[in-house]
């Protein structure tokens, strides 16, 4: 099957599947010949009405894309033009979706005037999806790469735009409480599941899926360099992710939720008001390592099995939480040393 012909039922799919996507391909299309050049840097076109804001730009420009550029370790294939809407109604014309402070579509960059409100920048954020969508082209980059992983490059890259109402503690609290998305190892032009497909909003699902990227980052910087260039040169994500990592993504998400859930009691309580409790709590549980009973055998001299149950070195622990309210967490010995330990840093 040709690319072209790929395209073209993608297309004939994404009609015939919902109005929204007509509008997509709508406005894919349309003509942006209504736009002024700025004179001062011809990277930057405005409408009318919108010339201070494209000059706002122009001093950002040039140190957003540097940055995408570093941290997504290639330079952008062609070059970059941004296109500054006036009114919201323009904008949703070119991008289709009212809310958002910036979009990629096709190729081409657009800023809402929401992106020039003090909690909504968005530049850095979006170059960063053009970056790969130029060299991926946008079929394959939204066919074949999740959205969380789209979004939370982009986040990740750009410092927390698109993210910006919620804070990495609130992000950590409601991934600890299960309140957060899934990760899933493919995307698709269609069904794409974004914030709304887990419950949440897109400013928390920016936030929890760029912790994750900033986790594949941190705990291996090399690993994250090469799997990063293998998705940039079109590579499956599932197997890269794989064969870079030596796990699944779900494995390696279950480990970044025990991180989250050792942070977040790291954060909230380990230096301030906490002290041991005597006796064991009636769960058998750590509630920081999720470290539970085992069960094994005792082996006498003459190979003799018996079966049994090995329990975990639990204690109970009073820690002060940031509302100044006080709560019993349940820990092994061995996570109490390291609170004990974090606490004298």
């Amino acid at each position: 099957m040709t690319p072209y012909t790929l395209i073209i039922i993608t297309i004939v799919a994404l009609i015939s599947t919902s109005c929204s996507s007509t509008k997509i391909l709508v406005a894919m299309n349309k003509s942006t010949d209504r736009f002024i050049v700025l004179e001062s840097d011809k990277r930057i076109l405005y409408e009318r009405g919108a010339k201070a804001d494209a000059k706002t730009i122009a001093k950002k420009l040039d140190t957003a894309i540097e940055s995408v550029e570093k941290k997504q370790y290639k330079k952008f294939t062609k070059p970059v033009t941004v296109y500054i809407c006036d009114s919201i109604k323009s904008f949703t014309s070119y991008c289709v979706y009212s809310q958002a402070s910036g979009c990629v579509l096709n190729e081409r960059l657009f800023l809402s005037p929401k992106n020039f409100q003090a909690d909504r920048q968005a530049l850095t954020h979006e170059l960063s999806h053009l970056h790969i969508e130029q060299q991926l082209g946008m079929f394959t980059w939204h066919s074949g790469y999740p959205a969380w992983f789209q979004e939370g490059l982009a986040t990740y890259v750009s410092d927390g735009e698109g993210a910006n109402t919620v804070s990495p503690d609130e992000a950590r609290k409601a991934i600890i409480d299960g309140k957060t998305f899934t990760p899933n190892i493919s995307g698709s032009l269609i069904f794409k599941k974004t914030a709304h497909s887990f419950g949440l909003t897109p400013n928390m699902f920016y936030r929890q899926a760029s912790m994750f990227v900033k986790y594949l980052h941190d705990i291996d910087k090399v690993k994250f360099k090469t799997f990063l260039l293998s998705v940039e040169s079109g590579k499956n994500f599932d197997k890269s992710f794989s064969l870079v990592y030596g796990n699944s993504i779900k494995e390696v998400w279950n480990e970044f939720i025990q991180d989250q859930r050792k942070l977040r009691y790291f954060r909230i309580g380990y230096a301030t008001n906490f002290k041991l409790i005597k006796g064991n709590s009636m769960s058998r549980k750590c509630q920081i390592s999720g470290k539970g009973p085992m069960t094994g055998n005792n082996v006498s001299h003459a190979q003799n099995k018996t079966k049994r149950r090995f329990l975990p070195n639990l204690r109970t622990v009073r820690i002060t939480l940031e509302d100044g309210t006080k709560k019993k967490i349940k820990v092994s010995a061995k996570e109490l040393r390291t609170m004990r330990k974090k606490a004298n840093q």
